[in-house]
């Protein structure tokens, strides 16, 4: 099991991920509900900033421009909608239950009906290995890699990790073929909605 998983969705436009935060969000599986919201400077438990306040929730996102934080039990969600081109989530889970892993598809098929054209699961010290760098002059206090490569997801596809999800849109753009993976990875390819999933491991 991860001792932290990773996941990013990346959304087709600002007017979807908006409609995770405000509607979808609300009905995650349940070992990923998130209960707090906030600016990434500190978590703020008052009933103010909790979820179920949705106008408060709604003022604060248009407030910020898309861009905050989501909080629930070991788990931070970033929301980057700021750049209308480029709106994605990334999650960071800090040593997730067996229940949390085994709703992970699940959650990711939640964002595809919230229009998520491409979306991966992983073992973050599998993404840091497989594509982080170093830059120069900027290293960090852990020694942890300070970039990642293909981390442009509307320019490159960083890789296949543990569940991955791919819209036919998605994969027109990026001119992938999923036959070619299937064929050369021996990987059974699954449709969903608009799409495709492959997982690479159990």
């Amino acid at each position: 099991m991860a001792a932290t998983l990773f996941i990013k969705m990346q959304f087709s436009d600002a007017d979807s991920i908006r409609r995770w935060v405000l509607d979808g969000m609300q009905k995650l599986p349940s070992a990923f509900r998130l209960e707090y919201f906030g600016d990434g400077c500190r978590r703020n438990k008052s009933p103010e900033f909790r979820v179920e306040n949705k106008a408060r929730l709604k003022e604060f996102y248009e407030r910020e421009r898309g861009a905050i934080e989501l909080y629930g039990k070991r788990i931070e969600c970033d929301v980057d909608a700021f750049l209308a081109y480029d709106c994605k989530i990334t999650w960071f889970i800090e040593k997730p239950t067996k229940r949390l892993i085994a709703q992970t598809e699940e959650t990711l098929k939640h964002a595809i009906e919230y229009d998520c054209h491409y979306a991966y699961a992983a073992d973050y010290a599998e993404r840091e290995t497989r594509n982080g760098y170093y830059v120069p002059g900027f290293e960090l206090p852990d020694g942890s890699p300070n970039g990642f490569a293909a981390d442009d997801y509307r320019r490159y596809v960083p890789g296949l990790y543990w569940l991955n999800y791919f819209s036919k849109a998605y994969l027109k753009k990026m001119k992938i073929d999923l036959r070619d993976v299937e064929e050369n990875l021996e990987r059974e390819i699954t449709a969903w909605g608009k799409g495709s999933f492959i997982r690479m491991y159990e």
